[in-house]
């Protein structure tokens, strides 16, 4: 039943398009992380920088086409936005130089959710 779902919210998503493009959200792999429990259905869309400006449009619009499906009871739908890698590129060999330890060539960052599996001996 699970899966019928995903595929009938995909299916009903497919109405939505960017401003100035062709494909929809879901031809664009921009809908991701459909997530079923009770009726209620979470999922992700993916919004390039460029469409940032739409977002609220796009969010709105795909909860109110996924809450017509009769075995929906609530659709939130979470938008997400990624730098494009140029970008990210640009800003990380800005920080490599202005972040200069000396002595140090090389940071590990060290992180867990639990204690007790040797966060502090492996940093040391």
């Amino acid at each position: 039943m699970t899966e019928d779902l995903k595929q009938k919210i995909l299916h009903a998503l497919k109405e939505i398009k960017l401003v100035g493009m062709s494909q929809n959200i879901v031809e664009l792999n921009l809908v991701s992380g459909i997530n079923i429990k009770n009726g209620n259905v979470q999922f992700s869309i993916e919004l390039d920088e460029n469409y940032i400006n739409q977002a609220s449009e796009i969010i709105k619009k795909s909860q109110k086409i996924v809450m017509t499906l009769p075995e929906v009871n609530s659709a939130i739908a979470i938008p997400t936005s990624h730098k494009s890698l140029t970008r990210l590129k640009q800003e990380s060999s800005s920080i490599d130089k202005e972040k200069n330890i000396q002595g140090i060539n090389k940071i590990v960052a060290v992180a867990s959710g639990k204690g007790g599996v040797g966060k502090s001996t492996t940093a040391i």
